[in-house]
Formats: C-alpha cells, structure tokens, sequence
C-alpha cells in the first residue's frame, strides 16, 4: 500500500476486457437509498464494468451528482470505495476471523496490476493496534511492513496505517464477516473517500450500507439490476 497511483482513468461506456468470472456483477443498477443517520432519501443510477482484478463503479443520481469509485467482490459482498473530487484514494476488503484481517487492496491507476496483499493480526474485538504481517504491493514483488490501528467509532471504524510514520487513513463499515475499508492520504474528511459494502442478496439484487469519511453514521443503498 506504498503507493497510490494515478486517478482513474475510464469511462463507464462500455465493457473492458476480463475473464467470465468477473462479469457477473457487471451492469446497470437502479439505485434506492437514505442518507445516513436516518437521512434524506435519494435515488439514482449505477454502473459496474470490469476493471482489470477490480471493477469501476459510476453512480449517477437524480438531481446530477456523479461519484466515481473502484470495487472489489469479496464472496458474497462487493466492497467499494467512492470520491466525489479529484483526490488519491483506495480500497481494501478483508476477511475477519478473529484477530485475524486478510484482505486484498486496489488503487485506481494501471488496470493490469494485480490486488496488492494485506494481512493484520491483532485483538479480536477489532479495536487496537495490529501488525501487518504481510505487506505486498501491487506489483507482487515488493513489500512493506508497519501497523495499522483501529478504532470503533458508531456504526463504522476508523483506520490508520503507520507504514512506518502515518501514511493512509481511511473508515470502514462491515457486512459478516467482511470489512470493507476506503482511505487515503488527507487528514482532511472533505479529501478522503467514501465507502460502501453491499451483500449480493440474488444475482439481481444488492443491499447495503455506506458511510463519508467525516461521520460515524451509515446510510443505506439498494441496487436493483436493469433488464438487459
């Protein structure tokens, strides 16, 4: 998690290239949800397409805001991060099994690089200071070492990573087993991303829950997928 390279760099107008196992979350959703806190409603579109190991994601609500992000699938959840300027950010998915965290991480940029690595071992309650005992960027050969601390804060968890000084910082919300954790460089909420963790109910159908980097409170999001 070295590096966060270029901005993305894609249009949601078309399919890129990618194996059959990748496209099944590909496609055009009807979105439906509530800001969070018990918020306004919204509704809207969005767009998944492959991209490269991950996938891009384009939302698209009524009224004209657009906001961009990069997903990863993790069993039955999709993870995603989302930014609504032109900032550096990523996204990383872990698997939770007791104090153990092994996830896989993306950043918008070469579409050709495979998922960097990372794994945290720690308390179990998800709250404290936890090593990373594999640290692999994207190009699969280098690696990197340090801590990375988490705090629970409201219905979400607050992320830092000291690679060795303080590098990244990012929140996170969870489904299951699976946590799904968007950050980046800025101290600053208004320059970090947002993330969101959906559960595939069906092949059609997802519901989640999402949160901006400056509030512990979750909204909702469900995406019905359009007919082809």
């Amino acid at each position: 998690m070295r590096h966060l390279l270029l901005p993305l760099l894609f249009l949601l107008l078309g399919a890129f290239a990618a194996p059959a196992s990748a496209q099944d979350i590909a496609g055009t959703y009807d979105a439906q949800g509530k800001n969070p806190g018990g918020g306004a409603a919204y509704s809207g579109a969005v767009k998944i397409v492959p991209y490269g190991a991950a996938h891009a994601i384009l939302w698209k609500l009524d009224g004209g805001q657009g906001n961009e992000g990069i997903a990863l699938r993790s069993a039955n959840v999709v993870g995603a991060a989302y930014r609504t300027s032109k900032i550096d950010f990523g996204l990383v998915v872990y698997r939770v099994a007791g104090g153990v965290l092994d996830g896989e991480w993306v950043t918008p940029g070469n579409q050709k690089a495979e998922l960097g690595r990372e794994t945290l071992e720690g308390p179990e309650n998800l709250s404290g200071t936890y090593k990373i005992t594999l640290g692999q960027n994207r190009d699969g050969t280098t690696n990197y070492t340090g801590e990375v601390i988490i705090k629970p804060e409201g219905d979400t968890y607050l992320f830092a990573w000291m690679v060795p000084k303080l590098a990244y910082i990012g929140r996170g919300v969870r489904i299951g087993d699976v946590l799904v954790v968007a950050y980046g460089r800025s101290q600053d909420p208004k320059k970090l991303p947002g993330v969101v963790a959906y559960k595939m109910d069906d092949a059609n159908n997802m519901t989640g829950i999402w949160a901006t980097a400056g509030s512990p409170k979750t909204g909702t999001e469900t995406l019905k997928r359009r007919a082809q």
